[in-house]
């Protein structure tokens, strides 16, 4: 193929056994697909006597459109296809991945060559790209409190601004756990919690960096207001230990990666143990376990995380509604952007949201229904779909279709390779309730994820108290009162008040007589009670019939004697 109708793409990577090299490409035309890769060292035995894989897919392909292994003492790794105008059908990026089939590291300098129509660009300044970028990050007012506990409740969360969890439809607010850490000095093991470390306000920063091209979100946190307290020993014999800063920085790279790095400096004070590593490596695990959750990994999918740069660049260059972006190059100051204006940019399926968050409701009850829609670029079928939860809440989230491997007969209506998800907060339990709906189909070799959330409140429930609970009365204490108070959080209507048994007459305030009377949460009102000592005495109860639990109520009533007043 000529110059002019191709373009490449390289990677230069080490990879410890067993690890995947992925290099991402979008061909314009139809036409041969080129992969060189070339291993270092050079490796003359194996195990399983291979050196490496390769494999090519198109996009939303989970089986390869070509592949081959290679041997041992292999000194240059090559496999070519020929894509056709079908396989050009579907958007979004190709990939092709090297594996290093050994169990040693091995450095895979890969380079693909593929079919390529000469395409318009567009360009812009870096320095002033810098600024734009500083802009849009500035208005995400990102938040990170970070915060330790051996519980397991999540104590460190994550804020952004609404707009900017709207435009990348995740949660304003997010929450995670990290573990409290240990440590072994003068042969005490002391475990030890990590308390109030917040970011600076005055961050995060952010800069386009190269290579590999990249985004860099830099965060400092404020390490004088923070605390590192040792939890399993007392105050004064606990060592002190000084946390001097610590950041984090997340690497965006425009080939779809994210990786956070943690950095931290601690140490005891009074031996001078170095605690860094283990506060960084603690956090670093937690954000790392957090964004490979089921609603994070969805969101900080190679493609998707790619999409979102695409859209940002899209947007930012004025490139137009149909602009699919083929390709980033830096150049000395200046980024430019190879794009093409023949086809929006179409995901192979996606969801139209990651979560779905419903507000306050009472246990017992069923909310408004929220929904999700599935929308996919060829035919759609839906395999399975599964709720579960690690706190028992998987029952909280009924929906329609209903969960089922396969969903139940006739329930999934898939049209125009669109499918809607209905889902509704039914709580069993009172607390912040969570869940994850997994949907399998046929186009994603994962299931999408939609991550259900939703708070739970006992439901107002009405309480009856009296007092006193029984009385004696005597020839002369013939006259007595019995409160009733509505301690409870609803109304409670109390709907009759009788006597069993001779000998008494009563009176109320409560409003009974006729009808039903209410008394509002907090509310009083008394029973009056007289004794007539007619005939012998004896036990009489007063009867109390209400929409609480324990009706009816009964108050135990005693003449001693009977002799009339």
């Amino acid at each position: 193929m000529a110059d002019n109708t191709t373009s490449t793409v390289s990677s230069q990577l080490d990879l410890p056994g067993g690890n995947v090299q992925t290099l991402r490409f979008r061909p314009g035309q139809a036409g041969r697909i080129d992969i060189s890769s070339t291993p270092s060292p050079f490796v003359a035995k194996t195990e399983t006597g291979l050196l490496a894989l390769i494999e090519l897919r198109s996009p939303g392909s989970a089986t390869a459109v070509a592949s081959q292994k290679f041997p041992n003492s292999t000194p240059s790794l090559a496999l070519a296809y020929t894509a056709t105008a079908a396989d050009l059908t579907a958007a979004g990026d190709w990939e092709c991945d090297v594996t290093n089939e050994t169990d040693q590291p091995i450095e895979f300098s890969t380079t693909v060559t593929f079919p390529y129509d000469p395409l318009p660009t567009a360009s812009i300044d870096l320095n002033f790209l810098n600024l734009l970028l500083a802009t849009v990050v500035d208005a995400a007012a990102i938040q990170i409190h970070l915060q330790s506990s051996s519980d397991g409740i999540p104590q460190s969360r994550v804020t952004i601004s609404l707009d900017i969890a709207a435009l990348l439809n995740v949660p304003a607010a997010t929450t995670f756990h990290i573990a409290d850490q240990s440590e072994t000095a003068a042969d005490i093991t002391f475990v030890y919690q990590l308390l109030n470390l917040d970011s600076d306000p005055n961050y995060p920063v952010v800069f386009l960096s190269t290579p590999p091209l990249s985004l860099t979100i830099f965060i400092r946190f404020d390490a004088a207001s923070a605390q590192l307290v040792a939890q399993n020993l007392p105050a004064e014999a606990a060592p002190g230990i000084d946390l001097d800063s610590f950041s984090i920085e997340f690497v965006v790279g425009f080939d779809g990666s994210f990786t956070p790095v943690c950095t931290a400096t601690a140490h005891l004070e009074f031996n001078d143990i170095d605690l860094s590593s283990d506060i960084s490596s603690a956090v670093q695990t937690a954000i790392v376990n957090q964004l490979s959750s089921a609603g994070f990994s969805a969101l900080l999918d190679p493609q998707q995380v790619r999409g979102h740069i695409d859209s940002l660049f899209i947007s930012l260059m004025r490139l137009g509604p149909q602009a699919q972006i083929q390709s980033y190059t830096a150049d000395g100051q200046t980024l430019t952007v190879t794009y093409s204006n023949d086809k929006p940019i179409v995901p192979p399926i996606s969801l139209s949201a990651a979560s779905l968050s419903f507000d306050q409701q009472d246990v017992g009850t069923t909310s408004a229904q929220q929904t999700v829609t599935i929308t996919a670029a060829s035919q759609l079928t839906i395999s399975s779909i599964a709720v579960t939860s690690s706190s028992g809440a998987a029952n909280d989230f009924p929906s329609v279709p209903p969960p089922g491997n396969p969903p139940g007969g006739g329930s999934v209506n898939v049209q125009n390779n669109q499918l809607t998800i209905t889902v509704w907060f039914r709580p069993t339990a009172a607390g912040t309730r969570t869940a994850s709906m997994a949907i399998g189909n046929n186009i994603s070799a994962d299931p999408l994820v939609v991550q259900l959330t939703g708070i739970a409140v006992d439901p107002p429930i009405p309480l009856l108290h009296v007092s006193p609970g029984s009385l004696s009365f005597t020839p002369n204490k013939g006259t007595q009162s019995v409160t009733l108070q509505n301690t409870g959080s609803a109304p409670l209507v109390i709907s009759s008040i009788a006597i069993q048994g001779g000998n008494f007459s009563a009176t109320n305030t409560c409003g009974v007589g006729a009808g039903a009377g209410t008394l509002q949460p907090g509310q009083q009102c008394t029973v009056t009670l007289h004794c007539a000592f007619i005939g012998p005495g004896g036990t009489s109860e007063l009867v109390i019939t209400h929409n609480a639990v324990g009706s009816p109520t009964m108050v135990d009533l005693n003449a001693t004697s009977k002799t009339g007043i």
